[in-house]
């Protein structure tokens, strides 16, 4: 059995906490032992964006803190595991802490990541009779470079029938500060998408990151359209 840590992430917490529990119940149906350290805040990124370099410093700093074992982090958000793993080198570069990051660095991965590539995952009891479209997060497919990690687990669903993945780089137009200072343009790339994914029949967008999903999500709801959103690790949990 091996221990892992789980970083549930700001939005997770406040909004949906029901993607916490069901990456948990997954990790725990593939005989992981879970660690949550209550203590663990936000990765930072937030500040990180808006310029705010010292106070975000700070953050990464207590995450060093709060994730100080060995074991390996798992989070259901690209966005954050691509800050910790990638943007926390600014803070931490040729400094006393740059052991331990690079330390950190290594053992920090987003949901599917650790399933396909660390866990070796060939199967899964998971059943979900619904047609999905995939979207990737731009994070996670061009950063993180996961591509394929979040197909091969749908794939692997029961009953799940994949009717569309989004053309790779086809941003939601969330984009963070983007959507709130751009809003005609980030409504229009999302109902572009969501246009797709209607086409192809699909009744619910799943992806690896719950950014993408509440803006689908806030635009539907004003639009009436027919189509809900899960995040994987809901799918995943689905069934047992």
């Amino acid at each position: 059995m091996q221990q892992v840590e789980i970083f549930i992430t700001c939005m997770i917490d406040q909004f949906f906490p029901s993607v916490g529990w069901s990456m948990v119940k997954v990790l725990e149906k593939l005989d992981c032992e879970v660690k949550y350290n209550p203590n663990q805040t936000c990765c930072g990124m937030p500040g990180y964006y808006r310029g705010h370099r010292e106070s975000t410093k700070e953050v990464a700093t207590k995450f060093l803190e709060d994730f100080n074992s060995k074991n390996k982090i798992v989070a259901p958000s690209a966005a954050c595991v691509n800050m910790v793993a990638n943007s926390y080198d600014t803070f931490f570069k040729n400094t006393s802490n740059h052991n331990v990051y690079r330390g950190l660095q290594s053992r920090v991965f987003e949901l599917s990541d650790f399933l396909i590539n660390d866990l070796k995952v060939k199967e899964l009891p998971s059943v979900f009779n619904k047609k999905v479209a995939y979207h990737h997060h731009c994070l996670s497919l061009n950063t993180l470079g996961l591509e394929s990690e979040p197909l091969q687990l749908l794939q692997m669903v029961k009953g799940l029938q994949l009717v569309h993945t989004q053309a790779p780089g086809f941003c939601c137009g969330y984009g963070g500060d983007f959507a709130a200072n751009n809003e005609t343009e980030a409504v229009e790339r999302a109902n572009k998408l969501m246009d797709i994914y209607e086409k192809a029949g699909a009744e619910v967008v799943v992806s690896n990151d719950y950014n993408c999903l509440f803006h689908f999500e806030s635009i539907t709801k004003k639009s009436g359209r027919n189509i809900s959103f899960m995040h994987l690790a809901e799918v995943l949990a689905q069934g047992f």
